[in-house]
């Protein structure tokens, strides 16, 4: 939603900008809502996990999607605006690429009746 990324801080410049509350509390701030990657290597084993703080557990894999498929934006389940535009949110991608490629990994999603998983999988050329 590049108008509350870009516009807005274009018209503060001006003067005072308010925003309605309801309006306010439909975009997340990318402040509070940093991804993290954690590499851990145990054995022949490689556990990659990417969380978002303040975003539920059940949504992380629809996030990371997202960032994968470098869509601007991830809308959550309750119809809040997530801007995957950020400086974090755009290292996290890169880092991710970095792993995959370096790894000769690529990434699926699949769709169980349970809930949507990301299947990081060694590529066959």
């Amino acid at each position: 939603m590049p108008f509350f990324t870009r516009e807005i801080p274009l018209l503060r410049q001006l003067g005072e900008v308010r925003i309605g509350k309801k309006l306010r509390e439909l975009y997340l701030d990318a402040q509070q809502h940093r991804p993290t990657i954690e590499i851990e290597e145990n054995g022949s084993w490689l556990d990659i996990h990417f969380d978002v703080s303040g975003i539920a557990e059940s949504e992380i894999d629809a996030v990371l999607r997202s960032l994968l498929q470098a869509d601007r934006f991830y809308t959550t389940e309750n119809g809040q605006v997530l801007s995957l535009e950020t400086e974090a949110f755009q290292e996290a991608s890169a880092a991710l690429k970095k792993i995959t490629d370096s790894l000769c990994i690529s990434v699926r999603y699949v769709t169980s009746s349970v809930e949507p998983r990301i299947v990081f999988a060694r590529r066959t050329s």
